[in-house]
């Protein structure tokens, strides 16, 4: 917590979202909304994290990056409860 005299952040502070996952029901459907709407760029290739690398091939994730460098992983639970 931040008092109101202090210059800087408190110990344990969150500066910033490095890495936000959240699961979809229609995958297609949501890559085109975050990357036709949003105008995010999908990651391709050697840009993808090698620990997504088999599920992107899958047809499982889609991953993103934000323009402040953060990374959005799109991952496909079709039988998602509304």
């Amino acid at each position: 917590m931040l008092s109101s005299h202090s210059p800087g952040l408190a110990s344990g502070t969150l500066r910033a979202v490095h890495h936000v996952a959240l699961n979809v029901k229609d995958l297609g459907r949501s890559r085109q909304f975050y990357r036709g709407v949003l105008g995010l760029h999908e990651l391709q290739g050697q840009e993808i994290p090698s620990t997504l690398t088999n599920l992107v091939s899958q047809g499982k994730v889609a991953t993103f990056k934000l323009p402040d460098g953060t990374v959005l992983d799109l991952f496909s639970e079709p039988d998602l409860a509304p």
